[in-house]
């Protein structure tokens, strides 16, 4: 269903993470943005695996690098989880083959 809306300076169309982001920033400038999506939902599962350092400096930007942090950090844990999975799998192929 359309709705109306009223006047801005930018109209973004797309509000996946680089409409939202711009969104963000232009919004903080002071330009008053009007951003629209055909989708109704969130986008369920996660966009960024990662985030470097270029990312983290355009999140404390747009006021949300302490998040981006916290982010970083879980998957940081995911992943060194994973690693002494396979490093335990590995060591007990090993012991079975007698290596």
């Amino acid at each position: 269903m359309a709705q109306s809306v009223g006047k801005c300076d930018v109209l973004i169309a797309g509000f996946g993470p680089v409409g939202a982001a711009l969104a963000v920033y232009l919004g903080r400038l002071g330009i008053s943005v009007i951003a629209v999506d055909r989708d109704t939902e969130v986008y369920p599962m996660p966009r960024a695996a990662h985030l470097d350092h270029e990312t983290m400096r355009l999140l404390h930007l747009a006021g949300g690098a302490e998040a981006g942090m916290q982010i970083n950090e879980l998957e940081l844990a995911r992943e060194i989880g994973e690693a002494e999975e396979r490093w335990l799998e590995l060591e007990m192929l090993r012991e079975e083959i007698g290596a």
